[in-house]
């Protein structure tokens, strides 16, 4: 009996060592979140995890038989394009030195990121390709709603009438909606690089840069006016609101600010401020005038049973007169303006002539005014079912105006004629100073005066006008302003004829 023996320690070792790595690489496998697949050169399975085949649901047979093309056929089936599918593993197949990653639609909804990349030894040998599957159906859900959100925050932002922008912790815009770009004339890129900054007025940075300054340290809102350039390159004051957007913790992570145009504001505010001089001037005058003559009369009187200068006395008289029309002129368009504010202006409509209205007021006018010849073209004659009197007031005030603004004493026309179907329109026409066409709108506005070193030397409050359209849309009609610098204005409202015309 022969026997031999082999040591066969160190080969044990070496089986039990690629045991043990085999078992740690299974293990690290089967906890992966990603599915895994190994597929050698000949197309044979040579291992996968539990989350590959949960990740394609595929039957537990069809990866057990290691066959690579019936795996493939089964995966399609679960696929939105499986034929682009299979020809990018055809062509990873092709290209064994090469890394890809994509994604996966699935039919049921998920979506899956796909990474192949070879397996090659160190003498550069091609042995298989390694697969994982990871699903980032949630990742894209939560990508997909925010898209959603921000498509929906930038079309709710351009869709309102402020300008709305959006900063990081430093201050540094990074988004401006479109009311910004119309605003500027600039585009998103040439607005961000040309700096939110460079748009704001000089006398104002310094401030405001100050002012948030303290916000960001403080964590609070930042609430300013101030002026920016617009396309043209004009100014335009504007109310800035900027809102801190803080994490869990209270750290400021972005900045959100809305900003809204307040120019006309501004210039409503400066209007106002003016007429209430300009009030307070043509209140003091009349007066100061009245106490002067009643103090001239007084000391005539004075010491004396009777008057003998009378001259002097009537004088004295007509100019008190005057001033309290004057005066009475002026509260009666402050109680209008009242009135159409409160929309309490109340018409007393009755049938009358117009041209016997027309023809009374302009007789009224040249008892108090000799110097403007006022001529009258009343070829056609109507008659109109509206208020006597605020028709009255609105040919006192067109005819005034006409006067006022026509320092050469020139002549004025007053006109009455058919205009159209069941209408009528009555001008009056000067040939004074004139007014520009960019102002032909703002003079029916509140408190609107031409500005001008002509106009400068005629007193008004900028208010007739505006009653005068107010009450003329009152009655289903309209006015209407001709004008040119220096060539004079015809001034014209239009009302409907009464029925019986």
């Amino acid at each position: 009996y022969i026997g031999v023996g082999f040591d066969v320690h160190e080969k044990k070792l070496a089986e039990e060592m690629i045991q043990y790595h085999t078992t740690l690489l299974e293990a690290h496998n089967e906890a992966s979140v990603d599915g895994i697949l190994l597929v050698d050169a000949k197309g044979k399975i040579l291992s996968y995890n539990k989350r590959f085949t949960e990740i394609w649901n595929m039957p537990q047979e069809i990866v057990d038989a290691k066959d690579d093309e019936a795996a493939l056929a089964f995966a399609m089936t679960q696929l939105v394009n499986p034929q682009q599918f299979i020809e990018k593993v055809k062509w990873m197949y092709a290209h064994p030195t090469e890394t890809t990653l994509d994604e996966l639609e699935y039919k049921d909804g998920k979506i899956v990121e796909r990474h192949g990349f070879p397996v090659v030894g160190e003498d550069g040998t091609y042995y298989a390709w390694s697969w994982t599957f990871r699903d980032v159906s949630e990742k894209k859900m939560q990508e997909r709603k925010i898209k959603e959100s921000e498509a929906h925050f930038r079309q709710m932002s351009d869709l309102m009438p402020a300008k709305i922008s959006n900063a990081g912790i430093n201050g540094n815009v990074l988004y401006f909606n479109n009311k910004w770009l119309d605003f500027t004339g600039l585009n998103f890129e040439e607005l961000k690089d040309f700096g939110y900054h460079k748009i704001l007025h000089p006398d104002e940075l310094e401030e405001f840069q100050k002012r948030f300054q303290e916000a960001a340290e403080t964590g609070t809102d930042l609430e300013m006016e101030m002026r920016f350039i617009n396309k043209d390159g004009e100014y335009k004051w504007h109310l800035n609101r900027a809102s801190p957007m803080k994490d869990e913790n209270g750290n400021i992570k972005m900045w959100i600010g809305v900003t809204s145009e307040i120019q006309k504001i501004k210039d409503e505010e400066e209007r106002k401020d003016n007429f209430v001089k300009m009030i307070s001037h043509e209140l003091k005058t009349p007066v100061t005038s009245i106490k002067g003559y009643i103090q001239i009369l007084l000391m005539m009187l004075e010491g004396e049973k009777e008057i003998h200068n009378t001259l002097q006395v009537k004088n004295s008289l007509v100019r008190v007169d005057k001033m309290v029309s004057r005066l009475t002129r002026l509260i009666t368009e402050m109680l209008d303006l009242t009135r159409i504010d409160e929309s309490k202006l109340l018409l007393q409509n009755k049938l009358f002539n117009l041209n016997e209205l027309v023809n009374e007021t302009v007789e009224d006018i040249r008892y108090t005014n000799t110097k403007n010849p006022i001529v009258i073209y009343d070829d056609f004659t109507c008659n109109i079912n509206a208020d006597r009197d605020r028709i009255g007031q609105i040919i006192i005030n067109f005819i005034g105006n006409a006067i006022k603004y026509s320092p050469n004493n020139d002549i004025i026309e007053v006109r009455i004629r058919n205009y159209g179907k069941n209408k009528v329109a009555v001008s009056v026409k000067d040939y004074g100073i004139g007014i520009n066409k960019k102002d032909h709108e703002k003079i029916f506005e509140r408190f609107y005066r031409v500005e001008g070193k002509e106009e400068k030397t005629f007193s008004g409050f900028g208010i007739g006008l505006f009653i005068a359209k107010s009450i003329i849309e009152r009655h289903n009609g309209s006015i209407t302003i001709e004008s040119e610098k220096g060539k004079g204005s015809i001034f014209t409202f239009i009302l409907p004829m009464a029925v019986a015309n």
